[in-house]
């Protein structure tokens, strides 16, 4: 069975722009830049060689028939190497820190101005798709190698036919370029990073990597603390490879605000709404925050067929009201005209919902389990994401309550 392919027919990405917009675009546009003396020379840098490692990297797993790949996997690690080895062919400058993050970086002529910073995630979830977080990566190290090509041919540091060998993998830039040459291409520094950890399977704690970059892995909790399955924190299991994740370690990893000119993310469209209006690209206009509750609810155990209803304790069926709530109270069913069946994304906006309001029930467990018991206990996950972050810890209060609502009945 082939690698899962999800997501391969939405080619719709998205462009994350956070920080100072208006300083971001001069450089986001010489990032894509297509005076290059032949088309067909930016066509395989930009095109066929992204679609390429996308490929490659999209059978990086740690499941032989999907693609998973979780923080510190082994596919986890594979996947780092190659994408260091990518950076390198790039000319960039390359190294891992100590929580496992990749950076390439063209230090440019003047190496300590700030950073044009681009980046996302290598980590997955489970049965993903291969575009999600990987696409950011690639695609940024490829705009930095077209940037460096473009740069050196109008130098005339190389020719075309060099540049060509290079798109087509006969040659790297370091193999035709010194480093001392790579750097001064271009006047301030702009760095890729891929970052360890988003999705959070293994800890349950999201966007470990970026949170080290800026600064807040550490504070206001610690979250190195943070423990897998195994008991294991994330200190423990970065130490058993071959990672320094003492605080001071782990502080100097963290990025301030002079020293970065912009941040910017292509993210392929995961939700249909630009899909549907027939947009290629769109501007995020806000980043949605993220709650994760994990509910427990203890009952009776008891046997199927001998236990009447009317005196049962079913910490199930509770659940399943539970989640119906939870359901209701963030607007499921509620749009007008369904998700579906939207031309464009202004039915949800003039709703009386919040479109970046999203609750999800991803993962339950009932204990034991059998189809002839009452369960005897049942656990839940809640996800709730929405872009205002006052919003969203006032849904989280007022949700609260509809856990135990089929408790107490």
């Amino acid at each position: 069975m082939p690698i899962s392919a999800r997501n391969t027919h939405a080619f719709t990405t998205t462009l994350i722009i956070v920080g100072q917009v208006s300083r971001a675009l001069p450089a986001i546009q010489a990032l894509t830049s297509s005076d290059f003396d032949s088309g067909l020379l930016l066509h395989k840098l930009l095109h066929v060689e992204v679609n390429s490692h996308l490929s490659i990297l999209g059978k990086v797993s740690d499941e032989p028939d999907s693609l998973t790949r979780t923080f510190l996997s082994p596919a986890h690690q594979r996947a780092s190497k190659q994408i260091a080895g990518w950076m390198h062919e790039a000319g960039m400058h390359t190294w891992t820190d100590d929580v496992a993050n990749v950076h390439g970086r063209i230090r440019g002529q003047n190496a300590t101005a700030p950073a044009l910073v681009i980046g996302s995630h290598y980590d997955t979830v489970k049965d993903a798709g291969k575009f999600d977080g990987a696409l950011g990566i690639l695609a940024g190290i490829a705009a930095v190698k077209a940037l460096v090509i473009q740069t050196a041919i109008k130098s005339e540091l190389l020719t075309n036919q060099q540049a060509e060998s290079i798109a087509a993998g006969a040659a790297s830039v370091l193999q035709l370029l010194n480093r001392a040459d790579v750097d001064a291409l271009i006047s301030s520094p702009v760095e890729v990073v891929a970052f360890c950890d988003e999705e959070g399977l293994s800890f349950q704690t999201t966007l470990l990597g970026s949170r080290a970059l800026a600064g807040s892995l550490l504070a206001p909790t610690n979250l190195l603390e943070s423990r897998n399955s195994d008991g294991l924190s994330v200190k423990q299991v970065l130490q058993q490879h071959g990672y320094n994740p003492a605080e001071d370690v782990v502080s100097s990893i963290a990025l301030t605000a002079d020293q970065v000119k912009a941040y910017v993310e292509v993210h392929l469209e995961q939700g249909p709404v630009l899909e549907a209006a027939g947009k290629p690209l769109g501007v995020v206009s806000a980043i949605a925050g993220q709650t994760r509750l994990s509910v427990s609810m203890s009952g009776i155990q008891g046997h199927a067929g001998t236990v009447p209803m009317a005196i049962r304790r079913d910490p199930l069926a509770a659940a399943a009201e539970a989640i119906n709530m939870i359901e209701e109270q963030c607007g499921g069913g509620q749009l007008p005209g369904r998700m579906q069946t939207m031309p464009n994304g202004k039915q949800a906006a003039q709703s009386i919902w919040d479109p970046s309001l999203v609750c999800t029930v991803g993962a339950i467990s009932v204990w034991p389990g059998a189809s002839n018991v009452i369960a005897g206990s049942t656990n839940f996950s809640v996800d709730i994401r929405q872009a205002n972050v006052c919003h969203r810890r006032h849904r989280v209060h007022r949700l609260c309550p509809y856990s135990v609502t089929g408790c107490q009945r």
